[in-house]
């Protein structure tokens, strides 16, 4: 569209942006109740409910075109798989085929989940530690991988794990530096 200028080269980082402001807005309206005695179950829970009708439109919106081209054997069970969040393993470089951005749907409910049992527990200095741990170790999975991001070819899932682990708990310690 416009020559000599990709701006969208780098597109893909919003998804770490998007892990980062999660982090931050759970920070600010989670954290506090669940140091408080919020049940981790009640928690998960609350997030499932708010992240499982646009999991359900995702998913929809994308059995459409694969189920034109595929039996409805193979779309169902993965229809299923993907409507509760889980990977279909039949093609590892795939594992959402429906909805090919899901995985960081996945990643969110699992950032979800270490808050809920982990991270709401630790110090702030703890939090931007494993932060810089994890953009680190990202980093170096970057490097070792050419430079590659889980947007381009084949799934990766330790640098799926670094985006989210080095993303929400930033998020989670800026919102505890900014209420501070």
């Amino acid at each position: 569209m416009f020559p000599g200028l990709d701006a969208f080269s780098r597109a893909y980082l919003f998804v770490d942006f998007f892990f980062l402001l999660s982090g931050f807005v759970l920070g600010l309206s989670i954290d506090p109740k669940l140091r408080a005695g919020l049940a981790p179950f009640a928690f998960l829970r609350l997030r499932w409910l708010r992240l499982w009708p646009m999991i359900l439109v995702g998913v929809a919106l994308g059995a459409v075109p694969f189920a034109l081209v595929n039996d409805l054997a193979t779309t169902l069970p993965l229809l299923l798989l993907a409507a509760l969040l889980l990977p279909s393993f039949a093609v590892p470089a795939v594992p959402w085929p429906l909805n090919l951005p899901h995985w960081s749907l996945a990643m969110e409910v699992l950032a979800n989940l270490a808050h809920a049992i982990i991270l709401h527990r630790l110090a702030n200095r703890a939090l931007v530690l494993l932060a810089g741990a994890m953009g680190l170790a990202l980093a170096v999975a970057i490097a070792r991988a050419g430079g590659s991001d889980v947007g381009e070819g084949a799934f990766a899932w330790d640098i799926a794990l670094l985006r989210i682990g080095f993303a929400y708990p930033l998020g989670l310690a800026m919102a505890r530096g900014h209420a501070g």
